[in-house]
């Protein structure tokens, strides 16, 4: 897009990488380059309400309001779940880990904040889940 001023925004997307806007001065001159960060990926650790590591094989969604849902599995007591992204215009992205309905989260983080500048692997986050 162009702006009054002669100006205007440039809008970079590439799979893998979260996507990035960049404001194009009126006058460039000289080549520019433009960093692109990865993808998220968020890990931690399950554990019962008793601290023992939650069963191999369930499944983890970490969905965003209105962004597909990214889905992981788990292993004996971790979790990870990679391609956590930046909105279209590169805006920062709230994302939420859910887990089956069979399962209750009691504590521990279940939100994300992805921005531009975010780090690519969070640091993992230990969650307790319980059995309904």
């Amino acid at each position: 897009t162009t702006g009054a001023t002669g100006t205007g925004t440039l809008r970079i997307e590439a799979t893998g990488y979260r996507t990035r806007e960049i404001v194009i001065p009126d006058e460039l001159f000289t080549p520019a380059s433009v960093d692109l960060l990865p993808t998220v990926t968020v890990s931690g650790t399950l554990k019962d309400s008793a601290g023992d590591d939650v069963a191999a094989g369930i499944q983890v969604l970490v969905t965003s309001p209105g962004q597909v849902s990214l889905t992981g599995t788990t292993t004996l007591g971790n979790y990870s779940v990679g391609g956590l992204h930046v909105g279209p215009n590169g805006e920062a992205l709230d994302w939420e880990v859910e887990f089956p309905a069979a399962y209750a989260v009691t504590s521990g983080v279940v939100e994300y904040q992805v921005t531009g500048t975010s780090p690519t692997a969070d640091t993992p986050q230990p969650i307790v889940l319980d059995v309904i």
